[in-house]
């Protein structure tokens, strides 16, 4: 009797420290997630327009920027998780910085209100989308420690309530460096592993944003019928790949400018979308625009297609997106004379942005896709007084300033060259 009575006891602890999804019958599981999904579905269809349009131009805008930079090259970035960094570093800028900003995201005719509310629900929405989809996305901001007294608490509560971001003081030294990276790879299973390899002495905040996002095909490719081919290169070489076959209906476009297929993941909710130019991929990059990409996205009809695709991997970085982003039109946040981040801190001296940096992978195979991506903005304390380096060739002009006559005047080359013709 006792021991029947240990044993009784002994599997209701078992029962009782299983997770109660697994107690639940089907039907209850099923109503669970079928209410996940509407709330997901819901915070989607309510997503700011204006804000999505920001995102897709500004992905645009990156994609034709970075190729002209490294042409010829796999060019591979997560433009959701840029612009949520820099939004961040958003919220505490102002003048000419916050304007320059704004007009590279795109969201020049919005309050910081609406911005940040846009991306709150955003990014919740991308919560619960599919159970079959591995989708998430993390952010933190780190602050040096004797810089923390002075960061704004309206700043942070910003980053915290609209961006759910993890704030954390650190010493900005080589733990912290091996923090960062290790919070990179969790938040990213393992495919980020490691972001950066040093902190620059002057930083004093650093904003991270991760995705990591792992999906099903709807219809998955079976691996015994994947075969080599021939793939055609952009300088009109060739390349043996390994091709996925499969025969299915898929949404489908076809005009004059491309051909471009739809490869659903899961329940159908997110796609990947594959476009073949008629012509270059460089000019078919060089004519796309917001509109004309959200253009294509409403063609698509469903057909019955013989679908070959390669299998293929690409790791992007990590890259600097320090040119690009001044040449998008935001150079003034990178200036440290000129920037303006009072609302993180207050000066002086003056904060800037001193780097941006991305990373991003995507593996892509029979049964889906894996891809994650990284990006880190990192806030400098500029220097109090301005900093004047002779480290280049220069002009030297000795001068009366009483007359205005000039001395002497001269060019330095090289000053170890003692002597000149």
């Amino acid at each position: 009797m006792i021991k029947k009575r240990i044993l009784i006891t002994a599997l209701v602890i078992v029962l009782v420290s299983l997770p109660l999804a697994f107690l639940l019958p089907p039907y209850m599981r099923s109503q669970a997630q079928t209410q996940a999904y509407a709330a997901s579905d819901q915070k989607a269809a309510n997503a700011d327009p204006e804000i999505v349009n920001a995102n897709t131009r500004f992905a645009v805008s990156m994609i034709q920027q970075l190729a002209k930079e490294d042409p010829g090259s796999n060019i591979l970035i997560s433009p959701l998780s840029v612009s949520t960094a820099l939004t961040m570093a958003y919220n505490g800028a102002g003048g000419t910085t916050k304007e320059s900003m704004a007009r590279t995201l795109g969201v020049e005719n919005m309050s910081l209100s609406r911005l940040d509310n846009g991306y709150l629900n955003l990014l919740q929405s991308l919560q619960s989308v599919d159970d079959t989809i591995q989708l998430s996305i993390a952010d933190s901001m780190l602050v040096k420690d004797v810089f923390a007294p002075k960061v704004k608490q309206s700043f942070t509560d910003n980053v915290t309530n609209y961006f759910m971001g993890e704030v954390s003081i650190r010493p900005f030294d080589s733990t912290t460096v091996t923090y960062i990276n290790n919070w990179v790879s969790e938040k990213t299973n393992g495919v980020v592993q490691k972001m950066l390899d040093a902190i620059d002495p002057k930083d004093v905040v650093i904003l991270l944003n991760t995705i990591y996002f792992k999906g099903a095909w709807s219809n998955m490719f079976n691996p015994s019928w994947t075969r080599p081919g021939v793939f055609k290169l952009s300088d009109g070489s060739t390349a043996t790949v390994s091709y996925m076959n499969k025969e299915a209906s898929y949404g489908y476009l076809n005009d004059s400018e491309a051909q471009a297929i739809r490869l659903p993941y899961g329940r159908g909710k997110v796609a990947m979308y594959v476009f073949v130019p008629r012509s270059s991929l460089d000019s078919f990059l060089d004519g796309l625009t917001r509109g004309r990409l959200d253009g294509y996205f409403t063609r698509f009809q469903q057909k019955d297609l013989e679908l070959s695709m390669p299998r293929f991997n690409v790791t992007y970085g990590t890259r600097s997106l320090n040119d690009a982003l001044k040449s998008l039109g935001m150079g003034v946040a990178f200036d440290w004379m000129n920037a303006d981040f009072s609302g993180i801190a207050s000066g002086p001296p003056n904060l800037a942005i001193s780097q941006v940096d991305h990373k991003a992978y995507v593996g892509v195979g029979e049964g889906g896709t894996v891809a994650a991506a990284a990006t880190s903005v990192e806030i400098i304390q500029t220097a109090s007084r301005p900093g004047f380096v002779v480290d280049r060739p220069f002009l030297f002009v000795i001068r009366d300033d009483r007359s205005g006559s000039i001395l002497f005047i001269g060019e330095i080359e090289n000053p170890l060259q003692t002597t000149s013709p």
